[in-house]
């Protein structure tokens, strides 16, 4: 293997303590150890396709040397058989979010190689998979996109519990979002909500604290504005319940401050479902949702969950 792509990938470590050297014909070249990190203790890795030989070794550090010397290892599986013999896997995978990959075995540990996902380099719970023997990487995102996961695509979902930087009037949004499925606590349907939490102005539940099927009712009035955003793909995605009547009950898309789009629930019922609009015309342009309940009569709520823009699945 070439200094060079040990000294790009990895970085230098000490001889374990003395130089070891490496019988090439006449020629002695010294072997660079690259660093390892133990990923997991009393586990190893077990993945589909990721095995390129399992041999014995007399220690942990020669399957070390072993996985340096094939320019395809990544990492290792070491298993202490006695005091004396090690059963060394030579892998090709390494990266994160490894952990549903694991087995547990006594006396072994999963070891990757230092490569271009360590440290991780997705951002927002992305997980990082090595590609090109180490010098390279991907990212799996969730709910984002960019090479390192860095572009918000999931604009809203409540996650936080707070309608941070969000601009209200009346009092209709004053104690959301709402936490877990309100309405089925309450013997409803459910409101399909798509995580935890959720804006639905008949329930008052606003912390997993407060008494499940907490309840405002249909009284409180007012609107709930958004902080800007860009919009970048083609579509706005949300889920959207409560009354079917779009001048009382219903999310609008403002550009500039005007109206350009709006919609309301498809019948007048708890469950959400999913809506969307056509953005195409306003790609690039910064935006704000507006949620409306302006009805205190019967079916006056207005249940909304997952805004999304639709730039990660184009």
């Amino acid at each position: 293997m070439s200094l060079g792509r040990v000294f790009f990938c990895f970085v230098f470590y000490h001889f374990f303590k003395t130089t070891h050297s490496v019988a090439n014909g006449n020629n002695k070249e010294k072997l660079i150890v690259r660093n390892f990190d133990i990923s997991a203790k009393g586990k190893f890795f077990s993945k589909p396709g990721s095995l390129l030989s399992n041999q014995t070794t007399k220690s942990t550090k020669e399957c070390c040397f072993k996985c340096v010397q094939n320019k395809e290892c990544l990492s290792v599986n070491t298993i202490a058989l006695d005091q004396s013999r090690c059963q060394c896997e030579l892998l090709n995978w390494a990266g994160t979010g490894f952990e549903n990959q694991l087995v547990s075995k006594t006396n072994s540990r999963f070891m990757q190689m230092q490569t271009s996902c360590s440290p991780n380099p997705c951002q927002n719970g992305g997980q990082c998979t090595v590609k090109d023997r180490g010098t390279n990487y991907t990212c799996t995102c969730v709910g984002r996109t960019g090479r390192n996961c860095e572009e918000k695509c999931v604009l809203f979902d409540f996650e936080s519990g707070r309608l941070e930087g969000w601009n209200l009037t009346g009092t209709a949004f004053n104690n959301q979002p709402t936490y877990g499925d309100n309405t089925l606590a309450r013997g409803k349907p459910s409101a399909n909500l798509k995580g935890k939490w959720f804006v639905g102005t008949f329930e008052d539940r606003p912390s997993p604290s407060h008494p499940a099927a907490g309840q405002q009712g249909n009284g409180p009035t007012g609107t709930a504005t958004s902080p800007t955003f860009v919009i970048r793909g083609t579509k706005l995605r949300f889920l959207i319940g409560g009354e079917s009547n779009i001048n009382t009950e219903r999310l609008e898309l403002l550009i500039g401050g005007s109206v350009v789009a709006k919609a309301t629930s498809t019948q007048s019922d708890h469950p959400m479902t999913m809506k969307s609009f056509d953005v195409t015309a306003y790609k690039g342009k910064e935006a704000r949702v507006r949620l409306v309940d302006m009805s205190s009569g019967s079916w006056g709520l207005l249940n909304v969950d997952q805004i999304e823009d639709s730039y990660c699945s184009e």
